[in-house]
Order: structure tokens, then sequence, then C-alpha cells
């Protein structure tokens, strides 16, 4: 029987897939799912969020589930920030992200619900299962792999087409064409100013491509957007299905 959103699973034996919306967890087969299952609790995400920092303990491994998105932020030493690396329902925030001496802040992107799981917890269910610790080392290398496509993108790739590439990405992971980002977050996950977002979203929906309102962007044409996206999108979703088959379906 499977608990409510509220708060952790305390009844019943949960089975593969009853984490509901996280590949992670919904990949692990019955009995491994039975040790970790019962021990999860449920927590809602609000947009802007802070989980908390990199190089400060923090007691939790949290598994975005459905559209919510966390984001590890970096900040740099003159208040700038830019998006690290972000994780939807495909993975976790764990202790590799989360021991990284003072690197910046993990905040919540999409809003949504977590499960939350003790770090403690985490290993000692972990040491149980040598099928959970080969998921979780799959995850890891797709976080690697994430990271790096990251950095190559912005390092030789323009503005619009790395917004692009954002904007698709979220709309991956919410399922929705209508994604709840403001024109001050993007420009904080682009680590570029506020005026350069505003340009590149005005060009891209004299284009056709999306519709700006208040605090929401909808994709209106995802095809053109692909195009005008650079080919880091198509790229990531290639390499992530062959680290790890298990979290992403091929394209």
């Amino acid at each position: 029987m499977r608990g409510s959103e509220d708060g952790p699973w305390r009844e019943g034996t949960p089975t593969a897939g009853a984490a509901g919306g996280n590949h992670v967890l919904d990949a692990l087969a019955a009995a491994d799912a039975a040790i970790i299952l019962p021990a999860l609790e449920s927590v809602p995400l609000q947009t802007g969020q802070i989980l908390g920092r990199t190089g400060e303990a923090m007691p939790w491994v949290f598994f975005p589930k459905g559209a919510a998105v966390i984001a590890l932020v970096a900040l740099d030493h003159d208040g700038r920030t830019a998006e690290a690396v972000s994780i939807g329902a495909d993975g976790l925030i764990g202790q590799e992200l989360t021991e990284l001496p003072g690197f910046g802040h993990l905040q919540v992107q999409m809003p949504g619900t977590a499960w939350r799981l003790e770090v403690g917890v985490l290993a000692a269910r972990t040491a149980e299962s040598p099928a959970l610790r080969a998921l979780l080392a799959l995850q890891g290398r797709a976080l690697l792999v994430r990271t790096l496509q990251a950095a190559v993108c912005a390092a030789l790739h323009p503005v619009e087409a790395r917004a692009s590439r954002w904007l698709l990405t979220a709309q991956d992971r919410t399922g929705q064409p209508d994604l709840p980002v403001t024109q001050e977050v993007l420009a904080e996950m682009l680590g570029v100013r506020r005026t350069t977002v505003t340009r590149v979203i005005a060009q891209l929906s004299d284009k056709g491509l999306i519709r700006h309102r208040r605090s929401r962007v909808t994709v209106i044409d995802r095809m053109g957007l692909e195009q005008a996206a650079c080919g880091c999108h198509a790229a990531l979703l290639q390499r992530l299905h062959h680290v790890a088959p298990a979290l992403y379906a091929a394209e």
C-alpha cells in the first residue's frame, strides 16, 4: 500500500515503480525497491528554494520526481552565477554534489515534489544491494556526462543557441510546452545579463518559436527551437542513453 504524498511510506511493501516519477527509483527491481522505498519522504519544492550549499553538511539525498528540477548553481567570486548542472526526475542530488567545497548552492529550478532520504539510510541500504549500487553508479556517470556537455556548450556556443537548448531540456522534463521560468532565472542559469536574455527571448519570439508572458515561456514551435539550439541537446540525449540505458530511453 502506497503512503501519502505528505509523509514517509510507513505501511505495506512498496514494489518496483512505486516511487512514482523518479527514473532511478523506478528502475529498481521489486526486491531492491523494498529495501529503500519505505524510508522515503515526499517533500514540496518551490521555485528558487535553496536546499543547501556545497561544502556544508546536508543530511538529505533528494530524488526529484515528475517535472521538478534542482540545479547546482555555481557562484563566482564577484557574485555572478551560472548553472553548473541540473537534475530532474532522471537522477538525484547526492554527496557527489553536496561535498564539493564552496562551489555554489542547490536551488529549485522547476517546482514540484521530491523524495527525500537520509544520507546515512541511503549508505546503509546501498551496502545491502549490489543492484542499487550499480544503479547509483550509472546515475553518477550520467551526471558527469551532463556536466561535461554543459561545460562544452557554455564555452563554444552563442547565447541564443544555449537558451534554446535550456528551454528544450526544460520541456523534456516537464512534458509541457508551458514553462514556469522568468527572464531573471534564465539569465542566472545561463550566466549572462538580464538584458541579454531579454534580447534573446525577443529574437525567439519574433521567429515564432516561443511566446513569453510574465513569468512563463511557452514553446510554440518545438522543431524550430531544436534548429535554433546547438547540437548539444541531441548529442546529450544520445550520450546519456549510451552510458545509462536503464535511466534514459533511446531517441
